[in-house]
């Protein structure tokens, strides 16, 4: 009897020795890159962690982008010699501003101009982790869209179970569905500066200055043409955003230009009719008038025509504009990509 008692006595101490303990709660200065098609996005944040799961970003200490073409260098798989120097340029001033917030890790993603580079895009990375000490993974379309998705946790209310981003860059675009407790996304090869270049071909124009202006019988015959381009998702996802609908939250450089451009937090499928009817027949000179700085104007009516006529093709009636969400602030949140 006495040895049975002693044997369970022992065995309680020890399974309690074995209850793992709660992780402790701390924060660190994390410092996110998010390297674009046409810009490399930059974030420093402070985030709670409990273990290695992220609970919260406590505070955006900085958020900004800066103009470095990616895509456009791209010839033959090959990112350019120009490009390569402009963003190791650019990384080296981020390091540095890393270094006076006191950032303790500091790690990257690239998206569609680095997978485009396919012969020299992973080496240029590689020397500039040698040389810099700053990691970039080149992701999937697939992992950006769950970057996407991850971006906007805790920025849409927790009230709403079910919701749709939309994340659009120069080189792609992404769509993602929370369901519930589910994700689900896809990733098509059609950003705003493709589709654009995409547009110059179909309409047999030159260059994107020579673009303009667009007639509004040529309005007519782009729309069908546009929608098509719906069916490179996948059909899972498709109906899946079917049965949701909305909200749609838009995240992304193009997006972020389109709400900074008409001043808007939101639009819906009327709105961006509207808007597609009074800038119909401008010519480039025009459009430039119309975006601030003067910044992307060959691409803010090619922008609405793709966003418009891919939103009536998945039936969206209404986009929010998410500013200053992008893969870099998503980047924060994720337990991934950080050692």
């Amino acid at each position: 009897m006495w040895v049975l008692f002693f044997i369970l006595f022992n065995f309680q101490v020890d399974a309690k020795k074995r209850v793992p303990r709660e992780a402790p709660v701390r924060s660190e200065i994390r410092c996110a890159v998010d390297v674009g098609s046409g810009e490399t996005k930059y974030v420093i944040g402070q985030v709670v962690l409990q273990g290695h799961v992220v609970k919260e970003v406590k505070k955006i200490i900085l958020n900004r982008r800066d103009q470095v073409k990616i895509k456009a260098e791209v010839k033959d798989e090959v990112l350019s010699t120009t490009a390569v120097e402009n963003l190791r340029k650019s990384l080296v001033q981020f390091k540095k501003e890393c270094e006076v917030e006191k950032g303790v890790k500091i790690s990257g993603v690239a998206t569609s101009g680095f997978r485009a580079a396919k012969k020299n895009g992973s080496e240029v990375l590689k020397k500039i982790k040698v040389d810099l000490g700053i990691p970039i993974l080149i992701l999937t379309g697939e992992e950006e869209g769950l970057i996407g998705l991850q971006s906007l946790q805790g920025l849409v209310d927790e009230k709403i179970k079910n919701w749709i981003v939309w994340d659009m860059g120069g080189g792609s675009q992404q769509l993602g569905a929370k369901i519930d407790d589910r994700q689900i996304v896809d990733s098509i090869n059609m950003g705003a500066d493709a589709y654009r270049d995409e547009l110059i071909k179909f309409l047999g124009r030159k260059n994107k200055e020579s673009l303009y202006p667009i007639t509004a019988a040529e309005v007519e015959k782009i729309a069908a043409w546009t929608k098509d381009f719906s069916k490179l998702y996948g059909q899972e996802l498709r109906l899946q955003i079917g049965k949701i609908g909305s909200p749609v939250y838009a995240v992304g450089g193009p997006f972020a230009g389109i709400s900074e451009t008409l001043g808007t937090e939101s639009l819906t499928i009327e709105a961006l009719q509207t808007h597609l009817i009074e800038l119909t027949g401008l010519t480039f000179e025009e459009l430039s008038k119309k975006v601030p700085d003067n910044k992307y104007p060959y691409n803010l009516f090619s922008n609405l025509l793709l966003v418009k006529n891919l939103a009536d093709a998945f039936g969206f009636k209404k986009i929010n504009f998410i500013k200053d969400v992008h893969l870099g602030t998503g980047l924060l949140k994720s337990d991934l990509y950080w050692n």
